[in-house]
């Protein structure tokens, strides 16, 4: 896992090994559903959000987030609680996905709206890394 300084979400790298041997597997990666919070998905793009008040309810709203990597990206679903973004791996692979959170009283996210901007511009990123060339 790592994080880095300016931004809001952190990169977690999993590795699955199963046995009997699979050419690919699928996994999830979930948010808790919170009371009051509202759940959010991309359409064309894949991440999962949800945004709503933090406890004590004057401590204003807290988004959270999921991003993946949109070639291993499947389907959203929710189940048991969670609000869930499904993803393939090939074992001995290292699969990547971003998670993090934002918060109004960052002053980074004022709305849902924001957040889901947010996320929707790290899967664009993810979808096309910056590629630099040195030549001699």
């Amino acid at each position: 896992m790592s994080l880095d300084a300016g931004h809001n979400l952190t990169r977690i790298e999993v590795t699955f090994q199963c046995e009997p041997a699979q050419s690919e597997l699928l996994f999830a990666a979930g948010l808790a559903l919170r009371e009051g919070a509202q759940t959010a998905a991309g359409k064309d793009e894949p991440w999962i959000s949800l945004w709503g008040p933090v406890e004590p309810k004057d401590n204003g709203d807290l988004g959270t987030g999921v991003v993946m990597d949109r070639a291993r990206f499947r389907q959203t679903a929710e189940q048991d609680g969670h609000h869930l973004i499904i993803a393939s791996a090939k074992p001995g692979e290292p699969a990547v996905y971003y998670a993090g959170a934002g918060w109004t009283r960052s002053g980074d996210f004022a709305a849902a709206a924001d957040w889901s901007a947010y996320l929707a511009a790290w899967a664009r990123r993810m979808a096309a890394p910056l590629q630099v060339r040195i030549q001699p």
